[in-house]
């Protein structure tokens, strides 16, 4: 963390040059760059599931925060 900016100044500099190395993948040609952007995708339902599970597995009660939907909720979900 940096003290000035309050900011994870190392994490901000990995993110970085991890998404510049992907870029470089791009010129290797069409094949590269369709199996990163496959992986993307899968990381991203990855990503959006594993909160979920981790809700049903945990079994703890969910505690509602400043905002919710209330009685709605059913209604959309």
């Amino acid at each position: 963390m940096d003290s000035r900016t309050q900011t994870p100044i190392h994490a901000v500099c990995f993110c970085a040059f991890l998404s510049l190395l992907l870029g470089l993948i791009s010129f290797a040609g069409p094949l590269a760059i369709t199996a990163v952007f496959t992986m993307s995708v899968v990381c991203q339902y990855i990503g959006f599931v594993t909160p979920i599970i981790a809700r049903f597995i945990g079994g703890s009660e969910f505690i509602h925060g400043p905002f919710n939907l209330g009685i709605m909720v059913g209604t959309i979900f």
